[in-house]
């Protein structure tokens, strides 16, 4: 009986997904850049699928949920290069407090995409569907 319930729930899930992940980026996307409410908006969603990915699969066995060390290493190598590129053009701008086309931050290179609902809208999209893929993995 139970699987019959489970079964039935699976389509309506798949279709309450998409509706509560466009009523939120439409909703989130009109808050005001660095204000508070999208801030809590933003940080509830990422709490939750943290905690999902703390919990992690205990079906598997411990040998499957190790790291690949290559994996690790080229994506550690992707986040010190962004961090190292940033902290650079920040350091080369005029003033810590002053924006520089000639030195862009990643702030300022997506200042224009997020100056618009629109385009917070959109950047919300992508980055919930990067985060359920990533705990569907």
């Amino acid at each position: 009986m139970r699987s019959l319930v489970a079964q039935a729930r699976r389509p309506l899930r798949r279709l309450l997904q998409p509706t509560f992940g466009s009523a939120y980026v439409v909703v989130v996307g009109g808050f005001g850049r660095y204000s508070w409410p999208a801030t809590v908006a933003v940080l509830c969603p990422a709490a939750g699928v943290l905690l999902i990915a703390w919990r992690g699969d205990l079906n598997q066995p411990a040998a499957s949920r190790k790291l690949d060390p290559i994996g690790a290493i080229a994506w550690a190598s992707v986040f010190v290069a962004l961090a190292i590129w940033e902290l650079t053009e920040l350091l080369l701008q005029p003033s810590l407090r002053t924006d520089s086309y000639a030195h862009p931050t990643i702030s300022v290179l997506t200042d224009p995409v997020l100056a618009t609902h629109l385009g917070r809208s959109i950047v919300l999209s992508l980055w919930l569907a990067l985060g359920w893929f990533l705990v569907q993995r």
